[in-house]
């Protein structure tokens, strides 16, 4: 899960070969939050691509993964 997020570069042409700074501010849903394709964003009679997950699991199984983390000591 991400999100979107603006970038916003000068419009006439300005600050161009200035140096940038920025912020990254990430916020991740709640433990139980369902995350699920929302159905506006399927054509008819198209089904998601992939299953709905609650966040918290979801984010455990990345971690787990990334942190090459034995599952069944973690449970």
């Amino acid at each position: 899960m991400s999100a979107l997020h603006p970038v916003v570069n000068p419009v006439d042409g300005t600050g161009w070969g200035e140096r940038r700074l920025s912020f990254g501010f990430f916020r991740h849903p709640g433990f139980n939050t369902l995350a699920e394709c929302p159905p506006t964003y399927l054509d008819d009679g198209e089904a998601p691509k992939g299953a709905s997950v609650l966040a918290g699991g979801y984010m455990r199984r990345k971690i787990i993964t990334v942190r090459h983390i034995d599952a069944e000591a973690a449970a």
